[in-house]
């Protein structure tokens, strides 16, 4: 593998702002080396190059200098509310690392992108939540940046299963390897929950058991579930890798246990709910916290945080949302009055506040 460039992108809000109480992202890194069957990042992935597994060797480092002076002429200044990341930011909505492309891959140890960006955020005490799949790599930057950042991290691990997941993820570490990370990192003193997305249905169902056991033994506090999406369109290539490794299961989702949220497919309500309600009781045996991340069905598990952005401190999160409301809480704050413009789910119209829009949702006869 090779840093092919570094730029600069910044922080930026998620297109899944009427449902995430954590709308502010950000990639350290431009690219993936896992080569994960099931990716949903259509947007920076390209599956060509992803299918023929020795692909994605170059990866693109976002510039940490730039990050530090974009931060700085924003983080304490006036709010612009055309500009929601000036709200979010200023609110202390916690930046989500990681969001589609692994802020820790291998080169992390040569270049150490991340490892800079979040010296930057350290200067500021501000709340981050950290997800990867190479939590080894992490345990390395976080020993040598040390105790008391304002971070929670998150492990994705669908499986114990190695064979099966060094088919689906060829380049991801195998489950004992994450495992150990993860017990590694908890004694570092920072909170892990580990992320089952995507819940592959049934063998969800089957594997959960002894995958909870292992999140516990190994330290976490927490793990949430999500299921497996697959785009409504897939070119023959794609196709293709999905039947060898999923076998029929595209078909299924299509004409039996699927049904269409967006441009994807996914598993109906009723069958969701069979690994909800197993998770639900796995973690109550274990003393663990539970989220549900599905859009739907909501309302299910802990709370509305399903990133585990509760272990942070001196933060906020955006609870005029879908996810909030089903939980209870549905207050509006300052990121409502923001102009929507930051997303393509604007259908064209910018004149609309985030409030507006989430109001229009919720108004009768349009499903909530």
């Amino acid at each position: 593998m090779r840093l092919v460039k570094q730029t600069f992108w910044p922080p930026a809000m998620t297109s899944q702002w009427l449902i995430c109480p954590v709308p502010l992202h950000l990639d350290t890194y431009k690219g993936c080396l896992h080569n994960c069957v099931y990716c949903f990042g259509r947007d920076i992935t390209n599956f060509h190059r992803r299918r023929q597994r020795a692909g994605f060797r170059d990866l693109t480092a976002n510039d940490p200098d730039r990050f530090k002076d974009w931060l700085k002429g924003i983080y304490g200044h006036p709010r612009d509310y055309s500009r929601a990341i000036t709200v979010a930011i200023n609110s202390r909505y916690p930046i989500k690392i990681g969001a589609i492309s692994d802020p820790c891959p291998a080169i992390e140890e040569k270049y150490r992108t991340t490892e800079a960006f979040l010296r930057i955020l350290r200067l500021y005490d501000y709340p981050v939540q950290i997800q990867t799949k190479n939590p080894g790599v992490l345990f390395g930057l976080l020993k040598r940046i040390g105790p008391g950042m304002n971070l929670t991290v998150s492990v994705t691990l669908i499986s114990l299963d190695r064979d099966w997941l060094k088919a689906i993820e060829p380049g991801a570490p195998s489950p004992e390897q994450r495992l150990e990370a993860i017990s590694r990192i908890v004694d570092l003193g920072y909170p892990v929950m580990v992320k089952v997305q995507p819940a592959i249905w049934p063998r969800v169902t089957k594997e959960l058991p002894t995958l909870v056991e292992a999140i516990k033994d190994a330290g976490c506090w927490a793990f949430n579930t999500e299921c497996l999406k697959l785009r409504l369109t897939m070119g023959k290539a794609e196709q293709a890798l999905f039947t060898e490794a999923f076998g029929n299961v595209r078909d299924l989702y299509r004409t039996k246990i699927g049904t269409r949220e967006a441009s994807d497919w996914v598993l109906r309500d009723g069958l969701k709910l069979e690994y909800i309600r197993l998770a639900r009781d796995l973690a109550a045996r274990t003393g663990l916290k539970y989220f549900s991340a599905d859009n739907t069905p909501l309302g299910h598990g802990d709370g509305f945080e399903c990133c585990g952005t509760e272990k942070l401190r001196d933060y906020r999160v955006f609870t005029y949302n879908l996810r909030s409301r089903a939980f209870g809480v549905f207050r509006e704050d300052d990121l409502c009055k923001c102009a929507l413009n930051f997303t393509r789910a604007t259908t064209g119209d910018n004149s609309r506040t985030l409030g507006q829009a989430v109001d229009e949702h919720l108004r009768p006869g349009v499903a909530a």
